[in-house]
């Protein structure tokens, strides 16, 4: 009986030892971890950031056609002011970076293009469902309110999507007259 006892607080000692060893080393792991932060994500450039503003006009676009009811038109109102702010923190990210220019504006600018074109095919039936329903019409039509003040702000945007001027044909010259 008395190895019994000797015995198991030492080994109760020795376990609740060994866990606050494995708790330190959690501690210290969780430490070493914050104290070198991983990037919140990748280095922006234009392509991720075209890319990311046509994935939340896609968003934008799934959430009106989401409102089939009323709930669903309030729940996507919401949604939309979520959106809207998303999409003002990406503006500011895209003027720090600039305006793409050359080969690359035409790669943006082509970008936004193809995702409005098939946003613009599905349109159509998200406006019957709106105009089909005068409460989610009249839910909706607030938010959109909201939203096309606030968007209108983010300049950005427009000079992103804007088509590149075309390159200047050089002039020629009259016939007869030397340069």
């Amino acid at each position: 009986m008395t190895i019994l006892t000797t015995r198991f607080p030492c080994l109760a000692l020795t376990a609740l030892v060994s866990l606050c060893g494995l708790a330190l080393l959690g501690c210290q792991k969780k430490t070493s971890s914050s104290a070198n932060p991983s990037p919140d994500r990748k280095k922006d450039t234009h392509e991720s950031l075209a890319a990311e503003a046509t994935a939340l006009a896609r968003e934008f676009s799934d959430t009106l056609a989401s409102a089939k009811d009323t709930a669903g038109a309030k729940a996507a109102a919401l949604k939309l002011d979520d959106i809207v702010t998303r999409f003002e923190q990406l503006a500011g990210r895209m003027e720090s970076i600039g305006d793409p220019e050359g080969e690359l504006k035409k790669k943006v600018v082509l970008m936004f293009n193809e995702h409005e074109t098939i946003i613009a095919k599905e349109l159509p039936e998200v406006i019957k469902t709106i105009l089909g329903n005068r409460e989610i019409g009249e839910i909706l039509e607030q938010a959109m309110e909201d939203v096309r003040e606030r968007m209108g702000r983010l300049t950005v945007l427009d000079r992103w999507k804007a088509s590149p001027l075309p390159d200047p044909e050089p002039e020629l010259e009259p016939a007869g007259t030397l340069p």
